[in-house]
């Protein structure tokens, strides 16, 4: 009875000898976590080997991410992964049909995004159209009008003269031939004879003023109808025309007025463009018409094209990431206790087996013990 009492003993020491020390080397990972000094000297096993250690084991885990963890090659074969692509896919569909289909108007989503009102965005609409006539008048400027102008409007151009030559001189005839006309005509005859002293004054006695004007009148309309008036002043236009070709662009800008050009234009776009509508409909309306090409087809373009451009430079972008960095800065970071708490709350099951492994051989070395004291005594 002695016997199974004093090897009962030896187990239980044993076993709490086990359990205890590996309980205490698994504290002493962490703890404590400063150094403790006595009389001026620093104990052994202080601070544990985590906070002695955390520098290097920042390190390691750092290379230990980048090297086996995040590879390239990994995060590669992700990224092109099918099942990885759908899903992101229909992800981006999702969050693209949603911001599509949303019934706030253009102008809320303007003004809550970049904080862009009408009258912002008519300043902008104009001040790019002023510098654009800018940019494009430095070029244009010191060039003659025929270089600038496409030889097909140069060509329709010189074509219209006789047209126009035509339509002034038809304009000419109806307006000689109008009541408003014959006033004019007679008016020009009387100021003519008045101009010209006793002789006028003679002419127009004799023959009374009207009455010559209205003599006059069907030779003018006879001229303005001839052929020989129409090849004249398409002559003179011709002549016009060439000399106006030959003038710097700069000549006609200086003569009609830059700002006045710029000021033309403007209006012109403002009043063609339905701003103020546009900007009162809502997201769904404006994107009703193309909004399937843009997630059917779109959409998915853009992700298989943009992944297949991350892919194939992920190598690139990990090492401007500098990943071991940061995960050696961040791991430096931490205090002692968190360490502590991550490490425990990941492997505390194994721990606890470690303590009971500690144990149970502690055990066995006690039976051991006694039975090889038994056996000796």
């Amino acid at each position: 009875m002695n016997v199974l009492i004093v090897i009962l003993i030896m187990i239980a020491v044993g076993a709490l000898i086990g359990g205890l020390t590996n309980s205490l080397a698994i504290k002493m990972l962490f703890r404590p976590y400063r150094p403790i000094y006595l009389f001026g000297k620093q104990l052994p096993f202080t601070p544990g080997l985590i906070p002695k250690r955390q520098e290097e084991l920042a390190r390691q885990l750092g290379k230990m991410v980048v090297e086996h963890l995040l590879t390239p090659d990994g995060i590669k074969k992700k990224f092109d992964d099918p099942q990885f692509q759908q899903k992101m896919t229909s992800y981006a569909q999702e969050e693209v049909e949603k911001a599509l289909t949303t019934e706030k108007s253009l102008r809320e989503v303007l003004q809550s995004t970049v904080g862009l009102s009408e009258e912002d965005l008519r300043g902008k609409l104009n001040t790019f159209i002023s510098d654009r006539y800018n940019e494009t008048m430095d070029h244009y400027r010191s060039l003659p009008i025929q270089s600038v102008l496409k030889d097909e409007w140069k060509q329709k151009g010189e074509e219209s003269l006789p047209k126009v030559s035509a339509y002034i001189l038809q304009s000419l005839d109806a307006y000689v031939a109008s009541e408003e006309g014959k006033d004019k005509l007679s008016s020009l005859v009387n100021e003519y004879l008045g101009n010209q002293g006793f002789l006028g004054n003679m002419i127009s006695s004799f023959m009374g003023n009207v009455n010559l004007a209205e003599k006059v009148q069907p030779a003018i309309s006879g001229y303005l109808q001839s052929y020989d008036a129409k090849q004249w002043l398409t002559s003179l236009l011709k002549e016009e025309w060439d000399k106006w070709m030959e003038k710097p662009v700069r000549e006609v800008e200086e003569q009609i007025g830059a700002d006045a050009i710029i000021e033309s234009v403007t209006s012109l776009v403002n009043n063609a463009l339905p701003i103020t509508t546009w900007l009162d409909r809502s997201i769904r309306e404006h994107t009703a018409p193309i909004r399937p090409v843009i997630l059917q087809d779109l959409v998915p373009s853009v992700l298989y094209k943009g992944g297949s451009y991350v892919s194939e430079r992920i190598p690139e972008l990990m090492t401007e990431l500098k990943l071991e960095e940061v995960v050696q800065s961040e791991v430096e970071s931490f205090s002692v206790q968190r360490l502590e708490e991550m490490v425990l709350g990941i492997s505390r099951r194994e721990f606890k087996m470690i303590t009971y492994l500690g144990a149970l051989l502690g055990g066995f070395i006690g039976l051991l013990q006694a039975i090889i004291i038994q056996l000796i005594g």
